[in-house]
């Protein structure tokens, strides 16, 4: 009985591991700002991605890295203008590079599609046109997108002006690992060991 109970321990645990991510990476950084700008909208940019990858965490733009004044609201759309997801980054938040970071509902984006990501400015700096900008190359920057009027509330980012980015806002993500097809048919074994073993004992 022990051994049994270890097997299907073990294979949860192969699964587990079979089905994690790769560790998080910043889709966007640079080396420093470019022309920093003020003014409550809701902006960022437009990308793709080139393969599946899951969103853990969202950050706004700090432009001295020394806090900021008040919280922001940073989502992502997709091309149909939905939310797929949203967070608050908080004053207190940790640094990492430019950006203070919060956690995200662990959210998967997929190929084929335009997202756009957005953050509310509300009183603080943003920045686009940045020095040694670089992109993760699991996804493709495309564009800076802002919304038409002044707004304290995130919404859809419409136009661009071809400038590199409004910074505001950035999100890490990871890549999604598929479970190996070798591990995927110890479930089907496992779930005839055990109708096996409930047949014996009724015998």
């Amino acid at each position: 009985m022990r051994s049994f109970r270890v097997l299907i321990l073990a294979t949860w645990v192969i699964l587990a591991i079979g089905s994690g991510f790769a560790q998080a990476a910043l889709t966007v950084d640079f080396t420093s700002p470019g022309q920093d700008w003020s003014g409550s909208y809701s902006l960022g940019w437009a990308f793709s991605v080139n393969q599946p990858i899951t969103v853990t965490a969202l950050g706004f733009y700090d432009d001295q890295k020394n806090g900021l004044t008040e919280s922001h609201s940073v989502g992502i759309f997709d091309a149909d203008q939905n939310l797929v997801v949203s967070a608050q980054v908080t004053p207190g938040d940790p640094l990492v590079s430019w950006w203070r970071w919060t956690d995200a509902t662990p959210t998967v984006l997929t190929p084929g599609i335009e997202y756009r990501i957005a953050a509310v400015t509300g009183s603080e700096k943003y920045t686009y046109n940045p020095t040694g900008f670089v992109s993760d190359p699991t996804i493709n920057y495309l564009f800076d997108a802002d919304h038409y009027d002044p707004t304290t509330v995130l919404t859809y980012p419409e136009v661009w002006s071809g400038e590199t980015g409004f910074f505001g806002p950035n999100f890490s993500a990871s890549p999604v690992v598929p479970v190996p097809g070798s591990v995927l048919l110890l479930v089907p074994g496992l779930a005839a060991i055990i109708g096996l073993r409930k047949r014996l004992s009724v015998a």
